[in-house]
């Protein structure tokens, strides 16, 4: 008896290389961004009255700079004590 032929399995064809696939690239916009953004007007003031918002911002800063002194006072009695030691 003569053997049979093998059957051939089947040959998966890679697509060329210079073939392109056209699929989009999917994108999205910030909305937020192509709004028209309302023009900020600032109100002329004689010096006198400052906005509210000002104000709030220096009471913020005076009271951080409030909490910071302790801390500066403690840090340069420390670098004073290691100049000490490294002076003796």
């Amino acid at each position: 008896m003569a053997a049979a032929p093998p059957e051939s399995a089947p040959v998966k064809q890679e697509p060329a290389a210079d073939v392109k696939v056209a699929t989009p690239a999917k994108r999205t916009a910030n909305k937020k961004a192509l709004r028209s953004k309302p023009e900020v007007t600032t109100a002329k003031t004689d010096g006198s009255v400052a906005p509210a918002s000002l104000n709030a911002m220096e009471a913020r800063i005076k009271a951080i700079e409030e909490g910071l002194k302790p801390k500066a006072t403690q840090l340069k009695e420390a670098v004073e004590t290691k100049v000490e030691k490294l002076g003796e």
